[in-house]
């Protein structure tokens, strides 16, 4: 599990005070605990699309170059880079930028997660929300429709009252082996998102 910038497999959002840049203006926080709870979280919808993009509790079996991983029923998932699997598999300085496409040979993607030093950014059916953080603390998720919301202190938002973890934030979970690999969007709480499981055919 890595925290982007903070601790570790989560993007962190906050509940709290305004915040002042360089110039002076205070920046209102509309990323909230009241936001991430709500039915208008566009974090959460687009995780919710994502999870139509895959089937649902069933293993992938991975490339031999850890490219791709493929499900029974055709779907693939497309890993650029390839995942760092193997007898020193670590995932310490790997950002995932993983492409899911509903059947062989299929160009257009159902869905698409970026990650990079500066956040997240989910695709699924079409619509994008992404993450953005900047210094220590501060946070913007933007929606598909091109609202933004922001937060001044990444921290304080771990304490919002949630049935989901870490305070319904936006985030990654991820488990590995040499030969295997499990992964979950976070930010949904009480309902799916894309989730999957891999693994190579053999132990490498």
């Amino acid at each position: 599990m890595r925290l982007p910038l903070i601790a570790a497999a989560l993007i962190l959002s906050a509940c709290g005070d305004d915040k002042t840049d360089d110039t002076d203006v205070v920046v209102e926080d509309t990323l909230t605990c009241a936001y991430l709870m709500g039915e208008d979280n566009c974090w959460a919808s687009t995780v919710a699309e994502s999870a139509t993009c895959l089937p649902s509790e069933e293993t992938g079996e991975l490339a031999p170059d850890l490219s791709t991983c493929t499900f029974a029923d055709g779907t693939w998932i497309d890993f650029d880079p390839a995942l760092p699997l193997g007898e020193e598999a670590s995932f310490d300085d790997y950002l995932w930028h993983l492409t899911v496409y509903r059947a062989a040979g299929t160009s257009e993607p159902c869905a698409e997660l970026i990650e990079s030093d500066l956040g997240l950014a989910l695709t699924a059916l079409g619509d994008t929300a992404e993450v953005r953080y900047s210094g220590f603390y501060a946070m913007d998720l933007t929606c598909p429709d091109g609202e933004t919301y922001h937060a001044s202190n990444a921290f304080d938002l771990m304490e919002c009252e949630s049935e989901g973890m870490f305070g319904n934030l936006p985030g990654t979970m991820y488990s590995y082996s040499g030969s295997s690999v499990s992964f979950s969007l976070l930010g949904n709480e009480g309902g799916e998102g894309l989730s999957f499981s891999c693994a190579l055919p053999y132990e490498p």
